[in-house]
């Protein structure tokens, strides 16, 4: 989605001019930004190819509760900032179509509130539109619902119907549990914990000296951010699926362990010629270090691209790609374990250069590090079926969650991959 040439052919400007101007958007511009932008959802698109190099374009969410998502919960002071962060160590952000929620506003609210909704988007625009307009910074409008075959294979493997009703069960039994107190609250809690075992996370200890009312709040809140991350963890895998050209983004630790969980329970698996069944299945994870933060006070979008093309950010994306192309090469000789140490090791001796080279940098004073704790890591699916009917045997005979995680894997291969499907993964900030 091409959201620039929307904004010319609709309005006859781009973000930044109407910004600069100080405009409100009319009903009638907003009418005609909207038809423009469906004939571009509409119009015949070819479908993205993944690059040869490893290059990695994490997924941003619209999730509200996401804290990843630029336009969700962006802010003018710091969505620029946000974005170009990220953009230190890879080579672009994919964000979901923002234009979606104005469009829900025009259905649920009217005409007159979508059209100032647009006017506050195209204010966020502006901050980021050279980002947008050197190809960095790009858009998907696919938002498959959680009815969507893709999107239920994950829940289905944490037992969760569409509806999420798990969730809003205990959303609305909250009030009530506080209200009874005794063992109705203590029922409550000890039921929030069984939940969060039975998704493989571990559960925290409560302070002692919490009232009983705190603690039920406490595990409403858990629960609440449970849900929230299998919301996005399924959205996530479900578009990066359909899409080779874009790569998951983590936002919190609850969302790596959902992750981590789904891969160690839900097999994929193939005809194998001398067992039946082959498991095939890695996960590679390595730390990319801490990546300064752009500090917008002191930074504009010019100069922090500049910046991103230095050599010191320059190089260590190119440690990245030559370091994923030698994991593929390494796993297509067949030993995994061996790929993945030296892939780790890798890594971390690039994060150290570029952890010493912005020290020295003529603009280390023009960021405040440790803003953006970076992971890269590499999901891998090795000894792969090349041919298509014993890869349909190997969807039908797993079950739908890995249906799902074997097209995510499976159909990440570049064209040229013989051997393996490699699926790159960013946690950007996981707490």
């Amino acid at each position: 989605m091409d959201l620039l040439a929307v904004y010319e052919a609709s309005l006859g400007f781009r973000p930044a001019q109407l910004d600069m101007t100080k405009q409100t958007i009319s009903s009638a511009q907003l009418e005609a930004f909207l038809d423009e932008w469906q004939l571009a959802l509409d119009a015949p698109t070819t479908p993205a190819r993944r690059s040869r190099h490893g290059r990695v374009y994490p997924l941003l969410s619209h999730h509200r509760f996401n804290k990843l998502s630029l336009f969700g919960t962006g802010s003018r002071e710091t969505i620029g900032g946000r974005a170009l962060g990220m953009l230190l160590a890879h080579d672009g952000l994919v964000c979901s179509d923002p234009v979606r929620e104005i469009e829900e506003i025009r259905t649920r609210s009217g005409v007159q509130a979508a059209a100032a909704a647009l006017t506050e988007l195209t204010g966020l625009l502006a901050e980021v539109e050279s980002l947008m307009a050197a190809g960095t910074l790009q858009f998907r409008s696919v938002r498959p619902a959680l009815a969507d075959r893709s999107r239920q294979g994950v829940l289905r493997a944490f037992g969760v119907d569409p509806d999420m009703r798990v969730f809003t069960n205990f959303a609305e039994a909250a009030d009530t549990a506080a209200m009874l107190g005794g063992s109705a609250a203590r029922s409550y809690i000890d039921q929030g914990s069984e939940l969060l075992f039975a998704f493989g996370l571990l559960v925290p200890e409560m302070e002692p000296s919490w009232s009983l009312n705190r603690k039920v709040e406490e595990t409403r809140k858990r629960v609440e951010q449970l849900g929230q991350a299998l919301l996005h963890l399924s959205w996530q895998l479900s578009v990066t699926a359909g899409d080779p050209a874009i790569d998951v983004a983590l936002a919190s630790a609850t969302e790596i362990s959902l992750l981590d969980y789904l891969l160690e329970t839900s097999a994929l698996v193939r005809p194998h010629q001398s067992s039946g069944v082959h498991l095939s299945r890695h996960l590679v994870r390595t730390s990319a270090g801490e990546i300064p933060n752009m500090d917008r006070l002191d930074l504009s979008s010019d100069d922090a691209l500049a910046i991103r093309r230095h050599d010191t950010f320059a190089g260590f994306r190119a440690d990245l790609h030559s370091a994923l192309d030698e994991l593929e090469n390494e796993l297509e000789d067949g030993d995994a374990d061996s790929a993945g140490l030296l892939f780790r090791e890798r890594m971390v001796e690039s994060s150290i250069r570029l952890r010493a080279s912005v020290a020295k940098a003529s603009f280390s004073d023009r960021l405040k590090a440790g803003g953006v704790p970076v992971a890269i890591e590499a999901a891998v699916a090795a000894s792969s079926t090349p041919d298509d009917a014993l890869r349909a045997g190997a969807i039908a005979g797993a079950g739908a969650a890995a249906a799902v995680l074997w097209a995510w894997l499976y159909g990440r291969r570049t064209p040229d991959s013989v051997g393996v499907a490699i699926r790159y993964t960013s946690a950007l900030g996981a707490d």
